[in-house]
């Protein structure tokens, strides 16, 4: 995510941008993370009133337009996505989301383990794309329609049109829609 130039923006500024899965070195992603409301879950953050960042995920939607600004940011990430909720330091301390309750997509009985839990992460990154759709890195279509709908604010765009795309991906058929 360092494909954005901040002067280059503030010259011809973007109407938002809808990233997936986002990877856990990005300094946006840790930066915006790092900001959120406290007690907002570290896998489901919550900035300010929700006018600029948002987060999506298999269990929780960005939402519709109402109560965004000019610019729009949506994440669409899951609990499960070691690619997205790795850290570094988990060799000797629980990761963030390790101190947290346990989201839907995560297991109730993950506990840290200094060393051990660092080796499963590692693993889990490897493997992250071989994960069920919906789960680790593996993206399902439906998933990705609410949040685009967020950040683009379609003309003329509807509840059916949103839940005709979803069915649509749910079909197997659609371009970018593909799972198991």
């Amino acid at each position: 995510m360092h494909g954005t130039n901040l002067f280059a923006l503030l010259d011809d500024p973007i109407d938002g941008a809808f990233w997936v899965g986002p990877p856990f070195p990005s300094a946006l992603w840790q930066g915006i993370v790092a900001s959120r409301e406290p007690g907002s879950p570290y896998v489901a953050p919550v900035l300010g009133d929700g006018g600029l960042v948002r987060f999506a995920s298999n269990h929780a939607s960005a939402s519709g337009p109402d109560g965004w600004g000019a610019m729009r940011l949506a994440f669409l990430q899951y609990a499960s996505d070691p690619i997205v909720f790795y850290e570094l330091a988990s060799l000797f301390r629980a990761p963030a989301w390790m101190t947290e309750a346990p989201a839907a997509d995560v297991s109730p009985d993950m506990r840290f383990m200094p060393v051990v839990t660092q080796f499963q992460l590692a693993v889990d990154m490897a493997l992250a794309t071989t994960a069920p759709a919906g789960y680790g890195h593996s993206y399902f279509g439906r998933d990705y329609v609410e949040p685009w709908v967020a950040v683009t604010a379609p003309d003329s765009w509807s509840a059916a049109d949103t839940k005709r795309l979803m069915d649509h991906c749910d079909s197997g058929f659609g371009i970018g829609c593909d799972h198991d």
